[in-house]
């Protein structure tokens, strides 16, 4: 998970964790991409708008070093009417969920998403 708010993160985290997945959670698209360069993972839950590498080029990252790994992104926002990330989204037919976002809109989307 790639989440720069620490406490969210945590909160999401503990929830994934109680329904039995396991998560790596980091705050920093630059750390995102060292780990997914050391290991697959089963699934990518990353927020859109990061500090240091935002969503876009991070999944851009992801592409050009492990392509296989981009069907198993699951993108976070809060930033639904910015017409920038609406356009990212649809040119990679990616998931989003949309912040505020129910937990079980999480569970849902991080499920099929580690589907093989």
């Amino acid at each position: 998970m790639l989440e720069d708010e620490v406490e969210f993160a945590a909160l999401l985290k503990m929830f994934l964790e109680s329904k039995n997945f396991e998560v790596t959670c980091v705050t920093s698209g630059v750390e995102g991409m060292r780990r997914v360069v050391a290991q697959d993972f089963d699934v990518i839950l990353s927020d859109l708008v990061m500090p240091d590498l935002p969503g876009d080029l991070f999944y851009k990252g992801v592409e050009r070093a492990k392509p296989h790994l981009c069907k198993r992104f699951v993108f976070m926002s809060g930033h639904r009417a910015d017409p920038y990330w609406q356009e990212f989204i649809r040119q990679v037919d990616v998931p989003v969920i949309w912040k505020p976002f129910p937990m079980r809109e999480l569970e849902a989307a991080v499920q099929k998403a580690s589907e093989p």
